[in-house]
């Protein structure tokens, strides 16, 4: 080994957290978890990362214009909630990928009418 801190056998991993949150826009006054506002493929990014038991779902919810989702990394032992933007009232699907969001959206369809 080299020593170089690119060399990817030494780099710790990040939190998974904590890389969804860098590729939003974080709200300072936000508590108790940090919040962000992310984009679409930031958003499927989650749920995809859901599928594959690296989060936990605590939950999903919608406004007239935006749908939120709370998530837990055991493993770093944090939780943190995205936000996307739903200016056309619609929002890539997380029960595409985990099944157990599925109830979740059709709630958020049924109060706000936003479509997943």
């Amino acid at each position: 080994m080299t020593g170089n801190s690119d060399d990817g056998e030494e780099r710790q991993a990040i939190p998974v957290l904590t890389d969804l949150l860098s590729d939003g826009q974080r709200l300072t006054h936000h508590a108790p978890w940090p919040r962000a506002v992310v984009d679409g493929a930031t958003w499927e990014r989650a749920a995809a990362r859901l599928a594959a038991g690296e989060l936990t779902l605590l939950g999903l919810w919608g406004e007239t214009d935006a749908v939120h989702m709370a998530l837990l990394d055991e493993g770093a032992a944090a939780i943190a909630v995205i936000s996307l933007a739903c200016p056309d009232g619609a929002y890539p699907s997380v029960g595409r990928h985990h099944p157990p969001a599925l109830r979740l959206e059709r709630a958020a369809h049924d109060l706000y009418g936003l479509l997943a």
